[in-house]
C-alpha cells in the first residue's frame, strides 16, 4: 500500500477518534474545528466510492471510540453472554 494511503487512513482515524475527546467526559470542545481538518484534506482528494468509504471510516472510528463503554455496560447490567 502506498505511503499516502497509510497517511490518509491515519488522518481519517485521527478525525474519528478525536470525536470521542470532544464528547463528555473529556469535553475538549476546542478540538472540534481542528479535528475535521485531516478528514477534509483526505475528502478533497477523493471522488466517488473512495470518498464514501473514507467518510464511512471516519464514522466507524468515531462510533468505536465514543461507544467503547458499551461492551462493559452490557456485560455488567444484563444477562447476555459475551
Amino acid at each position: 500500500m502506498p505511503r499516502w494511503r497509510w497517511l490518509a487512513l491515519l488522518a481519517l482515524s485521527f478525525s474519528g477518534v478525536a470525536q470521542a475527546f470532544i464528547s463528555p467526559p473529556a469535553n475538549w470542545v476546542v478540538l472540534h474545528p481542528v479535528s475535521w481538518v485531516p478528514a477534509f484534506w483526505v475528502f478533497s482528494r477523493l471522488r466517488g466510492v473512495r470518498a464514501l468509504l473514507a467518510g464511512w471510516w471516519v464514522g466507524a472510528t468515531a462510533n468505536a471510540a465514543i461507544f467503547y463503554w458499551l461492551v462493559h455496560t452490557v456485560r455488567e447490567f444484563s444477562n447476555l453472554t459475551t
